[in-house]
C-alpha cells in the first residue's frame, strides 16, 4: 500500500497535507499515539498492548459490520481478487 502512494502525484499528496484543515493537530495526534504504542513494546508491557488491542477490536467490532471480514477485504485489495 505504501508503494501505490509513493508512486502516484507527490503534490496530490503535498497539497492534501498542507491544505486540509486542523493537519497539525492530527499529525500531532498520530505522534503521540505512535510513541505510546512503541513505549509498550519498548517496555515489554504485554498485558497493557493485549488490553488496548482488545479495546480496539472491540470498537470496530462495535462500529463496523464488516469489521469480521477485515482480513478478506485487505487481501482483496492486496492482491486485487
Amino acid at each position: 500500500m505504501a508503494e501505490s502512494v509513493v508512486s502516484e502525484d507527490p503534490g496530490f499528496y503535498t497539497s492534501l497535507q498542507a491544505n486540509l484543515p486542523r493537519m497539525g493537530e492530527i499529525h500531532k495526534l498520530f505522534q503521540n499515539k505512535t510513541e505510546f504504542w512503541a513505549e509498550l513494546v519498548r517496555n515489554k508491557d504485554i498485558r497493557q498492548f493485549v488490553q488496548r488491542m482488545g479495546a480496539l477490536k472491540n470498537k470496530f467490532a462495535q462500529e463496523d459490520p464488516d469489521f469480521a471480514r477485515a482480513y478478506e477485504n485487505m487481501y482483496r485489495i492486496v492482491g486485487g481478487l
